[in-house]
């Protein structure tokens, strides 16, 4: 086949000399954007569901050693309260009150009033006087003493001086 040498096909010949190797290929291919995104693999999945669980394991732990502080908190308000109690009665009956408070137990008794005071819900007494319990003399002095409360790792302690100040 002869070259076509007429100014027209000069230019047209011109053209097709000066393709590149990279005008020789298709088109490269677009990925849609959209089906790239629509979902997750499923290895993220897994560790994603992975860290909820264990965030929401420490949660669990963390929330029932918070209640259990709550508890012990609520029981040692009302053993300040009890024993408060028992030095007024004491002072108002000019009488010995004792607030008897019993080692593993969950109750306190004000004697002689009658008074039953119940712990909150699985709280026990961990430890007390020697005689179960803290006497108030009329005058409202008492003998030194502490009372432990406990629920799992929550504690508190209650002391009573010997002028019956409680704290």
């Amino acid at each position: 086949m002869a070259a076509d040498l007429t100014p027209g096909a000069a230019a047209a010949n011109t053209a097709l000399l000066n393709i590149t190797p990279t005008a020789l290929r298709s088109t490269p291919r677009r990925r849609d954007k959209h089906a790239m995104s629509a979902g997750f693999s499923v290895l993220e999945l897994i560790v994603v569901l992975a860290l909820i669980g264990m965030t929401a394991t420490a949660g669990i732990q963390g929330a029932g050693a918070l209640a259990d502080s709550l508890r012990v908190e609520a029981a040692r308000s009302l053993v300040i309260d009890a024993l408060l109690d028992g030095r007024r009665l004491a002072y108002l009956q000019e009488t010995t009150v004792t607030v008897r408070a019993v080692v593993a137990s969950s109750t306190l008794d004000i004697v002689p009033s009658g008074r039953h005071v119940e712990l909150p819900d699985g709280v026990t007494i961990i430890d007390s006087p020697a005689d179960a319990g803290v006497d108030f003399r009329a005058t409202g002095l008492a003998d030194n003493a502490t009372v432990v409360l406990g629920k799992g790792k929550a504690a508190a302690t209650i002391v009573v001086n010997q002028r019956g100040m409680v704290r």
